[in-house]
């Protein structure tokens, strides 16, 4: 019961934040969030498990196919993004 209030409450949230989307539910929601942290943070596959309060086993068969190359472009942009700070509070032009 409680998990369908929270399902409809995050289809409605989608429906009104992203424009065109019919809203989804909290199943597909969970899987998002889980798949960005993994491009994030590749790898880390034990704290995803502890943050959806699941089993290791049903993260890794279920999110195993984001690959190291997909998690290293989300590192390349975060870092990317540090350097051009740096260099803008430094007065410097980024490259």
């Amino acid at each position: 019961m409680f998990a369908d209030v929270i399902s409809n409450r995050i289809r409605g949230l989608t429906r009104m934040y992203i424009d065109g989307c019919p809203g989804f539910g909290s199943h597909a929601f969970r899987g998002i969030v889980a798949r960005d942290y993994l491009k994030r943070h590749p790898g880390d596959y034990p704290n995803l498990a502890h943050l959806l309060h699941d089993k290791l086993a049903t993260v890794l068969r279920d999110y195993a196919d984001i690959t190291v190359a997909e998690g290293l472009r989300g590192l390349h942009a975060d870092v990317d993004s540090f350097f051009d700070e740096a260099r803008e509070r430094r007065g410097l032009v980024a490259t």
